[in-house]
């Protein structure tokens, strides 16, 4: 069994919302109100949905949330892109949360793969 604080997706997918809360602490209100209140909140819910698939204790469930939780990922990087496009976050620090996010999204499909295997919990 699993424990969801192990998991490296799920670990991984804190520490990108993490990152991408620092980035958007420094905007001005107007980029805060649009931009990045709609990115905090998709790469919060990358990490959130998994919690919530595993604390269902069934794999069809988790798999499902998990589904929720790649498109949030995707959803994330494509803010992530505008925020770039718009100089809103340099390149650096872009082309490393994208990294991790690209890391994240191989992760979410094996788990996905794995999940349509087996029940594990």
């Amino acid at each position: 069994m699993y424990q969801l604080e192990k998991l490296e997706v799920y670990q991984l997918a804190m520490t990108i919302a993490e990152k991408i809360w620092n980035l958007c602490l420094h905007w001005d209100d107007f980029n805060k109100r649009t931009l990045g209140m709609q990115m905090v909140r998709a790469a919060d819910s990358i990490a959130l949905n998994i919690a919530e698939g595993y604390g269902r204790f069934h794999h069809k469930e988790l798999r499902q949330f998990c589904f929720i939780a790649r498109g949030s990922l995707l959803e994330t990087k494509s803010c992530l892109e505008k925020a770039h496009k718009r100089d809103l976050v340099n390149h650096t620090e872009f082309e490393q949360i994208v990294n991790d996010a690209n890391r994240v999204l191989m992760m979410l499909n094996k788990f996905i793969s794995s999940l349509e295997k087996k029940d594990f919990l």
